[in-house]
């Protein structure tokens, strides 16, 4: 990958983070926030218990991405990892995939 796409692949990716982030916030999370660049942590910080995967690529690779946020969950010591990823055509993220694991959508749906 050339330095200049480089570039534009972090640009939006921190875009996507940016506009999670106030989704979350505007949605009862109000301490959530874009961690930044360069660390392998949630993507999204304020929101304990939860670690948090952005993804905004053409080319959709679920079983990768998920892996990392599992990764991630377990070295956040997160109870919950979500990976969201950018819709095409969709610029409200509430609109966006949000992916979790069965149990987990489970234990969401029970309270727990």
């Amino acid at each position: 990958m050339n330095a200049a796409r480089g570039r534009g692949a972090q640009r939006k990716g921190a875009s996507a983070e940016r506009e999670v982030a106030s989704f979350l916030r505007d949605n009862g999370l109000p301490h959530a926030d874009r961690r930044g660049s360069g660390f392998t942590a949630s993507d999204i910080i304020g929101t304990p218990g939860v670690s948090w995967e952005i993804k905004d690529q053409d080319a959709i690779r679920l079983r990768e991405w998920f892996a990392q946020t599992e990764e991630q969950q377990t070295e956040d010591g997160a109870q919950l990892g979500v990976l969201i990823i950018k819709r095409k055509g969709k610029t409200n993220p509430g609109d966006w995939y949000a992916v979790v694991t069965l149990a987990d959508l489970c234990d969401l749906l029970e309270g727990r």
